[in-house]
């Protein structure tokens, strides 16, 4: 009874998670349609030329808010395992991938608290931020703008960007549907305690990334969307791993 409990109080919040989600799409759809409202999707959507890599649009504090909460929960979940005695190496790295993403989000609490970077860090930012993926790494190692590395590490974000993007599905799509499903890396002690998922979260993981490369290529530039995707898959992630952890010790 209290599986069945937990999976219904999932499903909810896959519920409103994808209704977000699709709210954000059929902004961006209006916007396409109803050109006199063009402009407004796009800063809704921090997508295209209305772009803001400041981390302070409503959407990005959508984000933040998404990975406060999944680290909070996978480092309750991290506590319920290392007391039941049960492996916790992959929670644990969860909860640091949380961490980080959340404090790139919020270029570690400066969009929160209000601080300023040192100098001597901020003219190494291209946004004068206190991150990573804006971090202007061309001027960093001091290359030459006929260097051959310069148009790739000058802004770098969206090489960043897409190692974020690749990761994230590897980890919550890729690793999982692969160990559920094939023996290939059964063998590998690492693999051997990878946390599971309910399966409905594979179908809309995947549902929605689908409609991101469809949408990005064909439509709008939809990187926004998909990175408040991956901090809401982050989170789904972290709410079956507590309900589980809470579950296991009843």
């Amino acid at each position: 009874m209290m599986r069945h409990h937990s999976v219904i109080k999932i499903n909810h919040f896959y519920l409103l998670s994808s209704s977000i989600l699709i709210v954000y799409y059929l902004i961006g759809f209006a916007g396409l349609i109803h050109e006199p409202y063009h402009i407004r999707s796009l800063q809704l959507m921090n997508s295209g030329s209305e772009r803001s890599y400041s981390e302070t649009a409503v959407i990005e504090s959508l984000e933040a808010c998404f990975w406060l909460a999944a680290l909070v929960l996978y480092l309750l979940s991290l506590k319920k395992r290392i007391f039941q005695g049960r492996p916790f190496l992959w929670i644990l790295f969860f909860c640091a991938f949380s961490l980080v993403a959340l404090g790139e989000e919020t270029s570690w609490g400066q969009n929160i608290f209000g601080y300023s970077p040192p100098s001597s860090y901020a003219e190494f930012n291209n946004q004068g931020e206190i991150n990573v993926h804006n971090l202007d790494l061309a001027k960093v190692f001091a290359l030459s703008k006929g260097s051959f590395f310069y148009a790739l590490l000058d802004n770098p974000v969206r090489l960043l960007n897409l190692i974020f993007y690749l990761l994230c599905v590897t980890v919550w799509l890729i690793l999982p549907v692969t160990l559920k499903r094939t023996d290939l890396l059964k063998n590998f002690r690492l693999f051997r305690n990878f946390p599971s998922q309910n399966p409905a979260f594979y179908w809309i993981f995947s549902a929605f990334t689908v409609v991101y490369l469809l949408v990005d290529w064909f439509l709008f530039d939809a990187g926004e969307l998909y990175e408040l995707t991956l901090a809401m898959a982050g989170f789904l992630t972290a709410v079956n791993q507590y309900q589980f952890a809470s579950n296991s010790n009843s």
